[in-house]
């Protein structure tokens, strides 16, 4: 358009002095521009000034089609976004697209995927939110100030989407029509009763709930709810809010600690300068234990030392029928329990079916194993799973695992190579799958039982080691367990026989001590031994394949997950352990081929050379982004650095694999000396008593989060490390009275059990709407 108001001024004008002008330098014309300007009236000045203030003032974003308004939108960060919709309606209508938070969902590392729910779940979710929680006083109400030079998404400091009243489920109100500024008085939970909300179900009309709703402040706005307001069989998620709760959720969870807030799901292309402070909620943790379980109105909890926990996400159905006692511990419990129900109003026990998605299996040293109800007002035992063990259940392992009948037929490769599966995918293959739980204990014993189904004894029971199993791994065709008696056993996970043994004991190079923990994946099986040592097998033929002596003291504790998307293909996976001397340190697996340099094999750029090797391996490089059809589904390689299978032999060929397996250590966490006597010391500042470790005794159980790695120890205490750095976030003390024995967590809570028979519960998910999120 400028170049034909230009041209149509030059040509009411001499050609030469249009052409002389307009050949003129940049400065010269600026001062010829100004000239000609002072020369004018001033009433054509003003007219000009306005013409130009028109054309400059163009909303190019807003005149462009919504679809590609969205894409450019969706290079934003966070806060970016909810500063947009300050500048015009346009723009905030763009922002509440469910496209552009669907790309932020999309874009986030590990993906954020709505999690299936129906209008009963969402019902039971709502009811359930709005109760008053354990250990916090009904007339808890706060109203917060947003403010977007402090902006924390956090309900226990300030929340950046009081357009929408907060993130309390209901309000019955289309996202898309929501308008208003981020600054504004809002609400998040309460004991007040549960508001109103749009619901369609195919043969009824909608309807309101007739419980008051929460006094909200004349300017706040109704809630964001987690569903939109659509005339649907089943509730469609707004990834709006679902994207913001994540945000806030990880935030929680990672609480005072420095590092990157939300670094799981900020925009694709975040910098540093646009990082968010951290949240500073302070989480109550909530206890439950044999008593509190009978006052919610379900079974007795253990009366004994807990010694493993495995959290559980499925829709099941449980019947609940109330149990005998099966021991002498047992019975003196239950008369306990019996004398006390008689002084107290807490509901009988009753029968019948009990359904919900959120589970927790517990297993202790009264012999048996319980599963717990999380997804009711209090948590509460619905099932004991008894008969099995005649000594301590010192470990567990869940797993999905298809009927038998469906089984793949399992093939015979090349002479020495490990059989194959050929499997025929199908839709819907994770329907019909039996929840199935293996369990070991003292007695030597492993056995298998059936969550959902069965009747609470074990469906298969064998003898498989000679000395107590102390840690069990189980996936959807094998179970690995290993024990004292320095053995490492794989079994069928439909049969338990006997498929593999590694005996320590017939050779000297191999584990020198009680085998404490054990992981498998598809091609290895990982051990940690007290003998200080981490070792890698073959889990198809048994042979070393690596190891590393990995500290000053043995191993107590081991945990493993699958490396990022975007990780190099080299990393195999990462390995957290827990050590005697209150250590905590991360490994990688690494598959090389041997003889060549590492820095060369993972093609590493030249101005990356000088990054650590746990940044080349974790570094998303261009080439690696622009290979393939773009969709990700690419198949993975059979040979080379794709492979998927690593040892001696290669079972599609027939041939030596070239590759080799090492392990790398990647980091150790770490946090300020707080030594009783002793003057608190900066961060850099080592102490040579603690060795600034954060734990102060054996390191008994690890689990490895998405961005954290949560740890309990001897020393009573649980606590929160931040995965990519190291450093502590959270020290979660003064709730257990002895030794912490098992720590486990999901995006929702940290739940920890220990000596002292009791189960702690932090629950990070307090007062939000978390209907549609994937534990």
């Amino acid at each position: 358009m400028q170049d034909r108001r230009r041209s149509s001024i030059a040509s009411s004008l001499p050609g030469s002095l249009t052409e002389t002008a307009l050949n003129l330098p940049l400065d010269a014309r600026r001062d010829l521009t100004q000239a000609l300007l002072w020369s004018l009236p001033r009433e054509d000045i003003i007219a000009l000034s306005l013409d130009l203030s028109r054309l400059l003032q163009k909303d190019i974003l807003g005149q462009l089609p919504s679809e590609v308004s969205v894409i450019i939108l969706s290079h934003l960060t966070l806060e970016d976004i909810l500063k947009c919709r300050l500048v015009s309606r346009d723009w905030a209508k763009l922002c509440e697209d469910q496209g552009l938070w669907a790309r932020f969902c999309a874009a986030a590392v590990p993906r954020i995927r709505p999690r299936y729910t129906t209008w009963a779940d969402l019902t039971l979710h709502q009811q359930l939110l709005h109760l008053p929680r354990p250990n916090m006083p009904d007339d808890d109400v706060a109203s917060f100030e947003s403010n977007l030079e402090d902006l924390t998404l956090d309900v226990g400091g300030l929340d950046v989407i009081g357009a929408q009243g907060g993130l309390g489920g209901g309000g019955g109100v289309d996202s898309f029509s929501m308008a208003g500024g981020v600054r504004g008085m809002v609400w998040e939970r309460s004991g007040y009763g549960l508001p109103s909300y749009t619901q369609h179900h195919p043969s009824s009309p909608s309807s309101s709930s007739s419980r008051r709703t929460p006094r909200i402040s004349p300017r706040s706005k109704r809630p964001l709810q987690s569903h939109l307001a659509l005339p649907t069989t089943q509730p469609q998620v707004n990834y709006k809010h679902l994207y913001i709760v994540r945000d806030i959720l990880a935030r929680r969870l990672r609480g005072g600690g420095v590092g990157r807030a939300g670094q799981t799901i900020s925009g694709p292309d975040t910098s540093a300068a646009d990082k968010l402070r951290p949240s500073t909620y302070h989480v109550r943790p909530h206890t439950i234990d044999a008593i509190s379980s009978i006052e919610a109105g379900g079974l007795p909890g253990h009366s004994e030392t807990i010694y493993s926990l495995q959290l559980i996400a499925r829709q099941m159905s449980i019947t609940m029928t109330p149990t005998r006692p099966h021991s002498a511990a047992e019975e003196m419990a239950d008369d306990a329990v019996s004398f006390w129900r008689g002084k107290s109003t807490a509901p009988k026990t009753s029968s019948g079916p009990v359904s919900g998605r959120d589970w927790l299996l517990s297993a202790s040293r009264d012999h048996t194993l319980r599963l717990w109800q999380l997804s009711s007002p209090k948590p509460r035992v619905v099932k004991i799973y008894h008969g099995g063990h005649i000594g301590s259940v010192l470990c567990l392992s869940v797993t999905s695992v298809a009927p038998e009948s469906s089984r793949p037929r399992r093939e015979s490769g090349p002479a020495g190579s490990p059989s194959r599966s050929r499997r025929q995918s199908r839709p819907g293959s994770g329907e019909g799958k039996r929840l199935m739980a293996v369990s070991g204990g003292s007695d030597g014993r492993l056995c298998l039982w059936d969550m959902e189904h069965g009747d609470g004894k074990p469906e298969k029971m064998i003898e498989a080691h000679t000395d107590s199993v102390l840690c069990v791994r189980a996936d959807d065709e094998r179970v690995v367990s290993s024990s004292k008696d320095r053995t490492i056993k794989v079994f069928d996970v439909h049969t338990l026989k006997r498929l593999l043994t590694i005996d320590c004991n017939e050779n000297e190079g191999w584990h020198r001590g009680a085998i404490n923990a054990v992981c498998l994946t598809k091609d290895y099986i990982l051990s940690a031994s007290g003998d200080r040592t981490l070792r890698i097998w073959s889990i198809h033929t048994g042979a070393l394949l690596a190891f590393i002596d990995a500290g000053t003291r043995g191993i107590a504790s081991m945990d493993f997950s699958q490396p990022p998307p975007h990780a190099h293909p080299s990393l195999r996976g990462i390995i957290v352990i827990g050590s005697s001397d209150a250590s905590i340190k991360v490994y990688h697996l690494i598959s090389h081929i041997p003889g060549v340099d590492m820095v060369d094999a993972l093609g590493i750029i030249p101005p990356l050379r000088d990054l650590s090797l746990r940044d080349m391996l974790l570094h998303q490089e261009d080439e690696m982004g622009s290979e393939g059809d773009g969709d990700g589904d690419e198949e993975e390689s059979t040979t080379g650095w794709g492979s998927s299978f690593h040892g001696d032999i290669d079972p599609e060929a027939g041939v030596e694999d070239p590759t080799e397996l090492s392990l790398e250590l990647a980091g150790q966490c770490w946090a300020s000396c707080a030594c009783p006597g002793r003057p608190s010391t900066s961060d850099s500042a080592l102490c040579t008593r603690c060795f600034n470790r954060g734990h102060t005794d054996l390191v008994r159980s690890v689990h490895l989060g998405e961005q954290v790695i949560l740890s309990g120890s001897y020393d009573s205490t649980v606590k929160v490390w931040d995965r990519a750095s190291g450093r502590l976030l959270r020290n979660l003390a003064g709730v257990h009275s002895g030794r912490v024995f098992s720590v486990v967590g999901d995006h929702l809570r940290i739940i920890s059990s220990g000596l002292d028979a009791r189960i702690s519960i932090w629950d990070f998910s307090e007062g939000l709407d978390t209907a549609f999120v994937e534990p």
